[in-house]
């Protein structure tokens, strides 16, 4: 049997469970990928990056005090949160992934001089960047680029709908929808 979700949750665990305690060999797809499937589900952005990257890796999320940050700024931790500031301004708000008492990285909320998040970096549960956001002013989504090994290989423009394939800084493939890409 497969099961598609939309997007996963924590909440979905016992149905997760429920998909591999039906007696039937199952597949789990989740659409919409936060970088912290529990294992045997998969997604596209998921395989774009597994086969761009071709390691096996460990589960190993990063703790929010290992963030690379320039030197002299300062990450201050929190129990629900982390912040990073330079100089006495807030640059960063590190937001956790559950459970949030292992302090590991989920999301890192980058803000301007002006204190709006004007990008999100989206952390796997292998500590490395999955995704980036870039906001618009209204805190909508302009472009979200996936990543492996630090190195974008996947755009998508919500707005157009378009997601681009790249191979070493250059476009391989253009997809014109989300129903193409999939």
């Amino acid at each position: 049997m497969i099961w598609i979700f939309d997007r996963w949750t924590n909440s979905d665990k016992n149905t997760y469970a429920d998909c591999f305690n039906s007696g039937e060999q199952s597949v789990v797809i989740v659409l919409r990928d936060d970088g912290f499937l529990p294992t045997g589900a998969v997604s596209p952005y998921r395989c774009c990056v597994g086969e761009a990257s071709g390691a096996q890796m460990e589960e190993k999320p990063l703790f929010a005090d290992l963030l690379e940050v320039p030197d002299l700024w300062e990450i201050r931790m929190r129990y629900e949160y982390a912040e990073v500031w330079d100089d006495g301004i807030q640059k960063a708000k590190i937001d956790y992934a559950s459970p949030i008492e292992r302090h590991n990285i989920k999301r890192v909320n980058w803000m301007g001089q002006d204190g709006l998040v004007h990008k999100i970096d989206y952390y796997d549960k292998y500590g490395q960047l999955y995704y980036t956001e870039l906001l618009d002013t209204e805190g909508g989504v302009d472009v979200r680029t996936y990543y492996a090994e630090r190195e974008p290989i996947l755009m998508y423009q919500p707005e157009l709908d378009t997601y681009s394939w790249l191979q070493k800084g250059k476009t391989f493939e253009i997809f014109a929808s989300t129903r193409e890409f999939l």
